[in-house]
Formats: C-alpha cells, sequence, structure tokens
C-alpha cells in the first residue's frame, strides 16, 4: 500500500527482523503509526526525492536504556520509520506532538498527525522518541512493548493461530 501512496521519486527499504514477535495492540492504530510516518517522511523528500528505510526489531531493553526511554524494562517491538529528507530545525521539534503545529503550508496538513500518532502509541504503553540533523533526515523510533500471549489468556490451553494467504500470523 505504501508503494501507491509515496511518489516514486522515493525508494522504500524494509528491514524486517523475520522473527514474529507479538504485541497486544490495535491493527488499524497501528497501520495509521506506520502510514502517517511514511507520508510524513515522504514529505520531507518531495523535493528531491530520498530513501524511506522502515525497521523492524525485537530489543531487550535494560533498566538504564529503558529509564532514558520512559519505559519499563522489557522486551520491545521497535519500529523505525527513517527519510533522507529535509530534517526537523531543533526550534521545531519540541512541538512536533503537539496537536493542531504543521510547518506544512495550508491545505497540505491539519497539524494532527504527529499528536494522533503519539496519542495511539501511548496508548499502547510504548513511546515514540525521534532524531533529525538538518539536511540529511529524520528517524521515528517507536517502541511497542511485546506481549506475552499467555498474560492476555491466562486461561487458555494452547495458543490459536492461522497463517493467512500471504504468511502473516494471526492470533484468534
Amino acid at each position: 500500500f505504501l508503494k501507491n501512496a509515496i511518489p516514486s521519486t522515493i525508494e522504500i527499504r524494509t528491514k524486517l527482523s523475520g522473527k514474529y514477535v507479538p504485541i497486544h495492540g490495535n491493527a488499524t492504530q497501528i497501520n495509521q503509526v506506520l502510514m502517517n510516518l511514511s507520508t510524513n517522511a515522504a514529505h520531507a523528500m518531495k523535493a528531491h526525492g530520498g530513501v524511506l528505510t522502515i525497521e523492524l526489531s525485537e530489543r531487550l531493553l535494560d533498566e538504564n536504556e529503558s529509564r532514558t526511554i520512559g519505559l519499563d524494562a522489557g522486551s520491545f517491538q521497535i519500529l523505525s520509520v527513517q527519510d533522507t529528507g529535509i530534517g526537523i530545525e531543533a526550534s521545531v521539534m519540541q512541538k512536533i506532538f503537539e496537536p493542531y503545529f504543521t510547518t506544512k503550508r495550508e491545505g497540505e496538513g491539519t497539524g494532527m498527525g504527529l499528536a494522533v500518532i503519539y496519542g495511539i502509541v501511548k496508548n499502547h504503553g510504548g513511546e515514540i522518541r525521534v532524531s533529525s540533523e538538518l539536511g540529511r533526515g529524520s528517524c521515528f523510533t517507536v517502541y511497542f512493548p511485546v506481549t506475552v500471549f499467555e498474560d492476555i489468556h491466562p486461561d487458555a490451553q494452547q495458543r490459536p493461530e492461522f497463517v493467512d494467504g500471504q504468511n502473516r500470523m494471526v492470533l484468534l
């Protein structure tokens, strides 16, 4: 779906760990996070094109690292959306998650995208971080806590699952 939504002057690269690591979340909202971050990245590269890199991996955060990020220690599914666009100025960086804040011209955006993403991530028990360098691009990193199936369904005798036609694991 992203390839149809992103201009052809932007190359999309994916780095997926290949390991199935479940999170407890709303699929529509998680998709909204990915789509909005990707669309914003494309907007940052619209003048000259570039590379959009989407990475998904699992990482165990120890006490020190998790405290720095503002999460409890544990295992996290990490979604990174990185672009080679114009970057974000330091003065703007402090405001990007505020509702109605936008750097886009009138009619190009509402200023609600990153505020909504921030709310979705927080409601999923996660955290979002951003790093940026002017002229080199930005990277949004989203931390979603990994879910243990037995924590969601403690009475389940076995973990029901099936693989759909696109090699995706779906829990029932």
